[in-house]
């Protein structure tokens, strides 16, 4: 409580029109989705808190564009969990994405290590058939859809390791190393409360990247800005040319993201 207190005294305070004006400075474009990754923390005092990140992105895009947080829940599956709800089950990914998800008028897709939760007049197509997938993040899931619509994928604060949509290339390419070899079955209660059983093919674990290479090659083709607000970097990255380059990097060497 006194280290929450001292920080709200000392800390830089981000307000809405703080977070409005990174987007600007970033060039964002205002008529296509954005997948948000974000680290609160980071920027000092936000009053408001995640609403208040999420209203200076919403002023800032054009009225009802799609906007969308990760709601991940590997880390359970990891410790046995075979039951997803979309209503109940929490995301491991950060507050911000566990508050979004029970936010009015937000839907969540339904896969049971990498979901996403999603609002506006494109989230309900966006989110729809995650769990028809043959992966948590390749062709066809909101990943996949957000970066062949040229979507921006926006990290506040949040560390470049954390943009999910590296699995997305890795799936397209057919990388041997993503996938468990045997797929696993859950059962998937949606968010009305229907259920159903399906086996799903899940990420292997301990599998160590090295993303440099690509983040260069995305840095090279204009595809990356970063800018600051209050204490944190807030970056911004182009879906589709990071699409081209991560698929011509794999292309080339299926191993490229690798930890060699």
């Amino acid at each position: 409580m006194i280290k929450g207190t001292l920080r709200a005294w000392f800390a830089p305070k981000i307000r809405a029109s703080d977070f409005q004006r990174g987007l600007e400075a970033l060039q964002v474009p205002k008529d296509k989705p954005v997948l948000v990754h974000s680290s609160l923390s980071t920027f000092g005092f936000v009053p408001g808190g995640p609403q208040t990140m999420l209203e200076g992105i919403q002023n800032y895009l054009q009225p009802g564009m799609t906007i969308v947080l990760p709601t991940h829940s590997w880390n359970l599956v990891s410790r046995g969990l075979r039951n997803f709800d979309a209503n109940s089950t929490p995301s491991c990914v950060g507050t911000v994405t566990q508050w979004f998800r029970q936010q009015p008028g937000v839907i969540r897709s339904l896969h049971p290590t990498h979901s996403v939760a999603a609002i506006g007049r494109g989230a309900e197509e966006l989110v729809s058939d995650h769990d028809q997938c043959d992966t948590p993040c390749g062709s066809g899931t909101p990943y996949h859809k957000l970066l062949s619509s040229n979507g921006t994928i926006l990290l506040l604060g949040a560390p470049l390791e954390s943009n999910t949509c590296y699995h997305t290339l890795e799936a397209l390419a057919g990388v041997d190393y993503l996938l468990q070899k045997e797929p696993t079955q859950f059962d998937i209660t949606d968010s009305h409360g229907r259920s159903f059983s399906r086996a799903f093919r899940l990420h292997q674990a301990g599998i160590r990247r090295d993303l440099s290479s690509l983040y260069r090659n995305l840095q090279e083709s204009g595809g990356i800005s970063v800018s600051q607000v209050g204490g944190a970097k807030i970056t911004a990255m182009d879906g589709r040319k990071l699409l081209k380059v991560g698929m011509d990097l794999l292309v080339n060497n299926p191993r490229a993201l690798l930890d060699a």
